[in-house]
């Protein structure tokens, strides 16, 4: 069955407002700009591939996903550790439903609630319902308590970085980067495209 069908609303992009309360670089990170990767590329700590939707939904959770999976580059890197976080509970967590969610609203909500390893509410077959994907609502206590305990061992943080070309390579040394993009639009050729 072709991705597309599956989808009750077509994922679109949903901006972030970027406003003076958050962290914005100005070139390099503020976060720290210790050099990680010297020439930006992280191929070499990139997690497994996670499918976002299975034989019945589409999680609409690409940015809680595409956040995960930077965690999960940064601990390949730093700790030497394959984690595979929960990608369900991100989108949980920051109110996460179709169409989707913008990137702060996905990194605000780990820098508050933290991250579970993808065992504790995994996504898998017997998910049907986008209303199950984003449940248990309210969270349990021990999820809650897990993501706590995430928080007190490793403190989250972003920043916005300026999306001009040097701007983007500088900051790849220090981090992965998340970018959000349109998504599944066609033209009558069946070429996707970007409106």
């Amino acid at each position: 069955m072709e991705h597309k069908q599956l989808l009750k609303n077509i994922p679109g992009f949903v901006p972030s407002v970027i406003d003076d309360t958050h962290w914005q670089a100005d070139g390099l990170t503020k976060l720290g700009a210790v050099s990680l990767v010297e020439d930006g590329q992280w191929l070499n700590f990139l997690p497994l591939g996670e499918v976002q939707k299975n034989n019945f939904i589409d999680s609409y959770n690409c940015t809680g996903y595409s956040a995960t999976n930077g965690f999960e580059i940064l601990f390949k890197r730093l700790f030497n550790l394959d984690k595979n976080f929960s990608d369900r509970w991100v989108g949980l967590r920051a109110g996460t439903w179709p169409p989707g969610n913008d990137q702060h609203t996905v990194f605000e909500s780990i820098r508050q609630n933290g991250l579970i390893d993808e065992s504790d509410l995994p996504f898998n077959e017997q998910i049907k319902t986008v209303e199950e994907f984003f449940g248990p609502k309210p969270p349990p206590d021990e999820l809650t308590r897990k993501g706590k305990a995430f928080l007190s061992e490793y403190t989250p943080q972003h920043d916005w970085v300026n999306s001009d070309h040097q701007s983007l390579m500088d900051n790849l040394k220090v981090s992965p980067l998340n970018v959000a993009v349109v998504a599944w639009f066609r033209d009558d050729k069946g070429f996707y495209y970007s409106p």
